[in-house]
């Protein structure tokens, strides 16, 4: 054994390292390599094994079995003739080839090229090919298969990779995807078909604009309404008096699953949509809450229209989004007979978006002091999304002496004064096809710096708020309002409270979206030796004074400020958007910040309250 072993360690040589083979390259000179590569071989022991061949789809010895795929833009009338057009054109191409066999035809008809989700003709088609159900797809052109460059080459790049390659060919173009050469050209023409469809998207949405703005509003038949005309609708009785219905268990307090079900066991349909081919879909009698706050949310139903609600931002997906200040909206008034008053659809609209927050104690109204330490205040309802900052200011406006028939009067002005202002909006000037401009007479455009004011014009007052202020203004400003509750603070000095360190002092911060009192605040106001669990509020928007008043019950104008945390009290966040969105409008706040308030104990009969100057407010920057 040992023997044979130094016998073949004889015979082996050395083998040489990574580094010795890289050091030889380098040492080798161009003619060891020309001579290399030039020195003569045997090439008779070298056998090729051919590739297997492709078949030639166009070869007329082998049969192929052939698809065409149609698709048309849009799904009207003018728009059927085109597709039988094309339908009747493929089937007589097909047949012209003796080598090819038509086995299938699939369409799309009124779905756009930019998206393949919704076109199911191709998704067939595709599901087909992988099936191996044939061998050639036939298409017009490359945009009527695809307007999206990725989805264009993904499915001509899967065609290719199946087990049976399947090709395309696209007429117009002359070209076979399985021809490899023309994937460069393909690319590009998919690229210029996507670009074209981007500009057809970007005239569409500006001609949209230009009909809004020229008030050319669509009017499709919804429940209510029938088509009776080109773009044109009218009241269809029957369904009108669903509609009607909805609206008037609405305002009586009636929640929308309620009313859902009152409709169901009435048995009223829903609408009855007449096509424009003369094709019916009948109604049927299937109510949610859903399509109950659906129809309340319309606003055609009181005869106005708001164009142009959603947006889609990309073509590609045209998946549509809710128009929040995106692109401008639209909104014309009597377009069409109305089935409620405007005045009812306003109202709806103020309570489903005061119910909101999951409000439970019916429709509150707003309570005023007239007399007495508080007089001049409006008594808040926090949560109730309800009411707005003008709702308050008027309140506060009748607390401070001023009648209602007053208040009715200023309102009216209001009302005639913005009814002007969309008068003047919508008047638009002859248009011009030519103007003469002398460059040397400059009196001809004269600017307009704003400055001009008729002569004895009084100023006009535009909302409550400024009503409020102007109240304001005219008040003694030699009295301090520090005098509330029995303090004269009139020939003091007011400091700041950012000088001071505030964690120990009775203060509130206030977000958009609700409230929070600090733990000194709780510790002010208790029953004998137990804490206030509730608390009303009450705003005074002339005097920009907030006051907290302890209570013993929850009702629609308390708010619990106490909360428990691993089984302790503790002073919890106040969701009440109704009152700290008032203040936040009044006081001219800014929404993106916190605000944090002083304020102080003070009596009220045998009462102690917490009174809160709103005009020292602390802003705290995010």
């Amino acid at each position: 054994m040992g023997d044979s072993v130094k016998r073949l360690s004889k015979g082996l040589q050395p083998v040489a390292s990574k580094s010795s083979c890289a050091s030889a390259l380098q040492t080798a000179s161009k003619d060891d390599v020309r001579e290399r590569y030039n020195r003569p071989r045997d090439l008779s022991k070298i056998k090729v094994i051919p590739a297997r061949q492709e078949s030639d789809p166009f070869n007329p010895k082998s049969r192929k079995r052939v698809v065409v795929y149609c698709r048309v833009s849009t799904d009207g009338i003018s728009q059927t003739s085109s597709f039988e057009l094309q339908k009747n054109y493929y089937l007589r191409f097909v047949r012209k080839r003796p080598d090819w066999k038509l086995v299938g035809l699939y369409s799309d008809e009124g779905i756009t090229a930019t998206s393949m989700e919704k076109r199911v003709g191709l998704l067939t088609l595709l599901d087909d090919a992988r099936a191996g159900k044939f061998d050639i797809i036939v298409v017009k052109n490359l945009s009527r298969l695809a307007r999206n460059l990725m989805d264009c080459m993904n499915i001509i790049y899967e065609l290719r990779s199946l087990p049976h390659p399947i090709g395309i060919l696209f007429e117009t173009e002359n070209m076979f995807t399985l021809d490899k050469n023309v994937d460069f050209t393909l690319q590009v023409l998919s690229l210029v078909a996507q670009e074209e469809s981007h500009k057809k998207s970007e005239a569409m949405n500006s001609s949209y604009q230009q009909r809004f703005g020229s008030g050319q509003f669509t009017k499709p038949d919804l429940l209510g309404y029938d088509s009776v005309g080109v773009n044109e609708i009218a009241i269809n009785e029957e369904e009108a008096q669903t509609v009607q219905l909805i609206f008037m268990m609405f305002l009586a307090g009636i929640h929308p699953s309620t009313i859902a079900d009152v409709l169901v066991m009435l048995g009223r349909k829903t609408h009855t949509h007449k096509y424009k081919d003369g094709r019916i879909k009948e109604g049927v009698v299937k109510w949610t809450a859903n399509s109950v706050s659906n129809i309340l949310r319309n606003e055609r139903r009181c005869g106005d229209v708001l164009a142009q609600k959603t947006y889609t931002p990309n073509y590609l997906d045209h998946k549509p989004k809710k128009n929040e200040n995106h692109l401008p909206q639209y909104y014309a008034k009597d377009q069409h007979p109305a089935i409620v008053a405007r005045e009812d659809f306003h109202l709806v609209q103020r309570i489903l978006e005061a119910n909101r927050g999951g409000w439970k104690f019916g429709l509150p109204e707003l309570g005023i002091y007239e007399r007495g330490p508080l007089g001049g205040f409006v008594t808040a309802v926090p949560n109730w999304r309800g009411f707005t900052a003008e709702d308050y200011n008027r309140a506060a406006l009748r607390a401070n002496g001023i009648s209602e028939a007053e208040l009715d009067a200023f309102e009216k002005r209001l009302a005639s004064r913005n009814h002007d202002d969309d008068t003047d909006q919508v008047q638009t000037p002859e248009f011009q096809h030519a103007y003469a401009i002398d460059s040397d007479d400059y009196d001809q455009f004269p600017e307009d710096d704003g400055t001009q004011v008729e002569a004895g014009k009084e100023e006009v007052v535009e909302s409550y708020k400024s009503l409020v202020e102007s109240m304001r203004e005219g008040q003694d400003e030699e009295v301090d309002k520090r005098q509330f509750g029995g303090y004269d603070l009139s020939g003091c000095e007011v400091v700041r409270p950012h000088f001071f360190n505030v964690r120990d002092k009775i203060s509130f911060t206030a977000d958009s979206k609700g409230i929070y009192f600090n733990r000194m605040c709780s510790q002010q106001l208790e029953f004998g030796t137990q804490t206030a669990q509730f608390v009303e509020l009450a705003y005074n928007p002339v005097e920009r004074l907030l006051v907290v008043r302890k209570s013993r019950k929850e009702s629609d104008r308390t708010i619990r400020w106490i909360g428990e945390q691993n089984g302790n009290p503790c002073m919890r966040r106040c969701t009440c958007r109704g009152i700290s969105g008032a203040l936040y409008e009044n006081m001219g706040w800014n929404a993106n910040f916190k605000y944090r308030v002083l304020g102080s104990v003070q009596t009220i009969g045998d009462e102690d309250v917490l009174v809160f100057f709103l005009d020292e407010s602390m802003a705290i920057v995010p």
